[in-house]
């Protein structure tokens, strides 16, 4: 969890979640459908695919136990950690609703909804 590649990746992950705290606010706050348009649909499609990406990395990598802070490599002992944490929480907010509920794009409340799913998003990933 302390190596490059995944500072590289968290720094990635807090240059999208920046990205989301502007967007998702003035996307909700002046009810304009940034998915209208092509560059706006293609970067929330690669926010959504990287943030499913990091629930599958999160099985995989190492955590500091609690009191000691020595890394728990055992996948078995990870994946039970993560799945009694964050896992429920990450899988909602990284969940591609806009691609799996196209039609959503026709009802406003249910636009607006994933819009909200977005807000979660941004709140979660800030450490919220």
């Amino acid at each position: 969890p302390y190596g490059l590649p995944r500072g590289c990746w968290d720094m990635l992950s807090l240059l999208f979640v920046a990205y989301l705290g502007v967007v998702v606010p003035f996307d909700l706050g002046f009810e304009v459908n940034l998915e209208d348009y092509a560059i706006f649909r293609t970067i929330d499609i690669v926010i959504t695919w990287f943030f499913l990406v990091d629930v599958v990395l999160n099985f995989l990598t190492a955590v500091p136990q609690p009191h000691s802070g020595e890394l728990i490599r055992d996948h078995m002992t990870i994946a039970k950690i993560y799945l009694t944490t964050s896992f429920v929480s990450d899988v909602l907010v990284s969940f591609p609703y806009s691609a799996i509920f196209p039609a959503a794009g026709n009802t406003p409340k249910l636009l607006r909804a994933g819009r909200v799913v977005k807000l979660i998003r941004l709140v979660k990933m800030s450490g919220g």
